[in-house]
């Protein structure tokens, strides 16, 4: 059974910090989407509280929108996580568990993370070709190439076949081909890759970027405004041409605040600060400020979740029998030849 034209499928990944800015991203979703259309909502949660979930369907119209919350199994996750020397979260690598734990009805899905405001419509991006493509994204504006990325300067890049010409990506906003995943067992393969490689420090962004090279479409970049935009002070100095510049800056589709601190956080000077707010305010949230308590116990909160992770990296050195899943090296020739 398909899923119906108007019924828009749309993915995000959460744990309980980041429960209110999840309800601000869909909220605003739906706002801007086509009165026609319909969103199934996936999350995959981290450990949202019941309160925070509650707080969510009480944000949305439950006329227009479906929640399926999923709780996704994440011990592969958890050990990449682990050994990661990279800050974030689990629930910043779920996104790759969508292909094997959403129904296998589901074909197609538009993820979005967490930190973003959607001020255009959804339906026009769902409705984008992507042919056999393993996913849609936006170009990255800062590591615009995979072989330029300066935290990727250590790798032996030409193992996986990557050229100057391959493009990396920014991983906040995908539109993703589930089929292809599935058949080609890509969540594997990327998974594998981020295994072997516990210095990433993007990880999934790298391991989309290095084992999918030759397998994505470029949206664009109004899909996926990053805060570097406006550290540009005309287009010569951005990556765009003049009219793309005042679009990506001035008509975004999608604003991510990549940088911190984030516009729920004190001190945030973000020029789309007011943009979050507004929406933060048509939620069951409306009212939320960020006062010195709350704001120290997520600090605090946080900590002890670094703690823990360091401890257990920290043990990993000292115990050389520590012991994992073996993972599978993923080389060159098992990603498709580049598409013409």
């Amino acid at each position: 059974m398909s899923t119906p034209a108007k019924t828009i499928c749309l993915a995000c990944a959460a744990d309980d910090f980041y429960a209110m800015p999840l309800g601000v991203t869909v909220y605003s979703a739906l706002a801007n989407l086509s009165h026609d259309c319909y969103l199934k909502l996936f999350v995959l949660d981290d450990g949202i509280r019941n309160a925070n979930k509650r707080k969510l369907a009480a944000s949305l119209d439950a006329d227009r929108v479906t929640i399926e919350w999923i709780q996704p199994p994440i011990k592969q996750i958890k050990q990449i996580c682990d050994r990661s020397a990279s800050p974030y979260p689990k629930s910043a690598y779920l996104r790759l568990l969508l292909p094997d734990i959403v129904p296998d009805e589901v074909e197609k899905v538009i993820y979005l993370d967490t930190d973003i405001v959607v001020t255009g419509n959804l339906e026009t991006l769902w409705n984008l070709e992507i042919d056999n493509q393993a996913l849609l994204a936006v170009q990255d504006p800062v590591h615009r190439f995979v072989n330029q990325a300066h935290h990727l300067k250590s790798f032996d890049l030409n193992t996986w076949g990557i050229t100057s010409e391959h493009r990396y990506l920014n991983s906040g906003v995908l539109v993703m081909n589930l089929n292809k995943w599935r058949s080609e067992k890509l969540a594997d393969r990327i998974m594998n890759f981020m295994s072997q490689h516990s210095e990433l420090l993007f990880p999934d962004q790298d391991g989309l970027s290095i084992i999918l090279a030759n397998d994505w479409g470029e949206l664009e970049p109004r899909w996926n405004q990053v805060h570097v935009v406006h550290s540009f002070s005309s287009w010569r100095e951005s990556p765009y041409h003049q009219e793309m510049f005042e679009n990506v800056l001035h008509h975004p589709y999608v604003i991510h605040f990549t940088s911190r601190p984030k516009p729920w956080m004190p001190g945030c000077t973000h020029p789309h600060r007011g943009v979050f707010l507004h929406y933060l305010q048509m939620t069951a949230w409306a009212g939320w400020t960020n006062t010195k308590w709350n704001y120290t116990e997520q600090l605090f909160r946080r900590s002890v979740r670094r703690f823990i992770r360091l401890a257990k990296q920290f043990y990993r050195r000292m115990v050389p029998t520590w012991t994992s899943t073996p993972s599978v090296q993923v080389a060159a020739s098992d990603r498709n030849s580049p598409k013409r």
